[in-house]
């Protein structure tokens, strides 16, 4: 949907490409929100942030590559849990 047809629904399409650095420095949600159209208003988005989440479940090793502060965070969680069940 583009041009005319688009102003005639008054619909806003955004296309999402590549997170920036800025992006990237947020949720999955935040470029979304941000592009969210004005009340009355129809929102065309172009690759989602469900894209994100299909190109990590194809593409894991881009996730491993990141090593994301949660993932540690998870890993940290599991040892102690390992332990506190060790020693109960």
């Amino acid at each position: 949907m583009s041009g005319r047809l688009a102003d005639a629904c008054r619909a806003q399409v955004v296309s999402f490409k590549h997170p920036s650095a800025e992006e990237l420095d947020h949720d999955c949600l935040w470029r979304t929100h941000l592009a969210l159209p004005e009340r009355g208003r129809i929102g065309i988005f172009n690759r989602s942030y469900y894209a994100e989440v299909l190109i990590l479940r194809v593409r894991p090793d881009i996730l491993a590559a990141r090593r994301l502060p949660d993932a540690a965070r998870l890993e940290q969680l599991q040892e102690m849990r390992g332990l506190l069940a060790r020693d109960a």
